[in-house]
């Protein structure tokens, strides 16, 4: 219903609008019509009165004919009448006279008849005259016949004639029943448009107070609006702030434990180095001295002496391989590019079945001490991920120097991993070891980057900047 009620107001103006122009349209097409029949009437009434004025002329000059004893020219007399019947022929039929008058065909009815009657009064007229003439002996008779005939075809022509006034009189009044007719409409429509726009007008006026109230409403929500979005962003600054300083505390937390760490492996480390080493290699000295003491029937202890020299020679080299794990003497004998090779060929060593390649560049000169224990760590990491978890065949590691930073990557094509899952779903030693590479590249200042597919390998990618006054 409400639907219903909009279109028809939607609609209400257009569709007078419209009515306006169809009354105007049917007034138009109206007066052309009764002004093309009163012009029907008005050429009609003129051929009728010429007919008739022709007529009485050649009458006059028939008159003079017969006064003449037959001296006058009579063929101009008789065209005179051919003239005044294809006039009246032309009314009934349409077309062009053979002297310029132009009709329309007259339709049927009463004057259509009045007109076929004037023709045939015509008709008789001429034959009467044709016999007055040729019948000088029938004097008396044929005179009476003679304007007996002009006559009748007077007063049928004014019989035509008064059945014209009438058709204009009733064309006159159907204009005026039309006309009052059209203005009568045109008024209601009119009334009914200033009706119409007077309620719309009404309508729009309380539509604008009623969308000014609105307006006004929801400046008064925008701005309280406004208020909670400035207190809501004050809280969130607030509490942005207070997570970077927890994030910030956090990696400075991270930073001092892997430094402790370092630190503690590399005190661990000289305490066996030095210690353990030492004791080992006084044992095997001793071993070794107790040897020189043996005579050759002492087969049995030789042979016992012999393998407690092996057993410490393997306990030394354990101590010592322990020892540079815990802290990377390497770096100091062979430097960066050095000790990473020699962790790649440890790392093939340790898996003669996989093949491993490294393209290295010279990086020694651009990190300090603890960087660079660093950077050795996350290799160290990374390889031994690949080791425990990928099962691959082939290992590349490429180390690139670019302007401002050195970018390391180590691939493998392993098994892979689902990353998510591994950081999200199941954090276990492995993303353990994940977090532990990116968090000391965040210490470095660089960024990790993880890829890798079920099935397809994975590829680390670590991004270290330079120090300025090393590039």
């Amino acid at each position: 219903m409400y639907g219903i009620r909009a279109l028809l107001k939607s609609y209400t103006l257009p569709a007078v609008v419209l009515l306006l122009a169809l009354s105007c349209a049917a007034l138009v097409l109206g007066i052309r019509g009764m002004n093309a029949s009163h012009q029907r009437s008005i050429a009609l009434g003129e051929a009728v009165a010429d007919a008739e004025l022709i007529v009485v002329k050649t009458h006059s000059g028939l008159e003079e004919a017969i006064a003449g004893n037959g001296k006058t020219d009579l063929d101009p007399l008789w065209q005179e009448l051919d003239r005044a019947m294809s006039l009246l022929d032309s009314t009934l039929t349409g077309g062009v006279t053979t002297h310029g008058e132009s009709f329309e065909p007259l339709g049927t009815g009463a004057l259509r008849n009045d007109v076929e009657d004037l023709k045939a009064k015509l008709a008789l007229y001429t034959d009467s005259a044709r016999y007055r003439l040729e019948q000088p002996s029938d004097e008396e008779s044929a005179s009476q016949e003679f304007h007996t005939r002009l006559s009748q075809f007077e007063r049928a022509a004014t019989a035509v004639e008064e059945s014209l006034e009438r058709r204009q009189l009733a064309n006159l009044d159907r204009s005026r029943r039309l006309f009052w007719a059209i203005m009568t409409a045109w008024a209601a429509l009119v009334l009914a448009s200033v009706g119409g726009i007077f309620v719309r007008e009404r309508r729009r006026r309380k539509a604008e107070v009623a969308l000014q109230e609105a307006h006004e409403r929801l400046q008064t929500q925008a701005a309280e609006l406004e208020k909670h979005r400035a207190h809501l962003k004050d809280l969130v600054e607030e509490r942005t702030a207070a997570l970077s300083g927890a994030q910030q505390r956090l990696m400075q937390l991270s930073t001092r434990l892997l430094t402790a760490q370092e630190e503690e492996r590399r005190r661990i480390s000289k305490e066996i180095h030095d210690e353990m080493g030492g004791t080992l290699a006084a044992a095997k000295i001793g071993v070794s001295q107790a040897l020189k003491g043996l005579t050759p029937e002492q087969e049995a202890a030789r042979a016992g002496c012999e393998c407690a020299r092996e057993a410490l020679d393997r306990a030394i080299d354990g101590v010592y391989r322990l020892s540079r794990n815990l802290s990377p003497y390497v770096l100091e004998d062979l430097g960066l590019s050095g000790a990473l090779r020699w962790l790649l060929d440890a790392f093939t060593r340790q898996l003669p079945g996989v093949e491993a390649t490294l393209e290295d560049a010279d990086i020694d000169d651009l990190f300090a001490h603890d960087t660079q224990v660093v950077f050795y760590r996350i290799v160290q990491e990374a390889l031994t991920n690949i080791a425990k978890h990928s099962d691959a065949r082939s290992v590349s590691m490429t180390i690139r120097r670019e302007e401002n930073s050195v970018m390391l990557v180590v691939e493998d094509n392993g098994r892979g991993f689902d990353i998510r899952k591994l950081l999200e779903e199941n954090p276990g030693e492995r993303g353990m070891g994940m977090r532990t590479m990116d968090e000391r590249a965040r210490m470095l200042g660089g960024r990790l980057e993880v890829w890798s597919q079920p099935e397809r390998g994975t590829r680390l990618t670590f991004t270290i900047p330079v120090p300025e006054e090393s590039s």
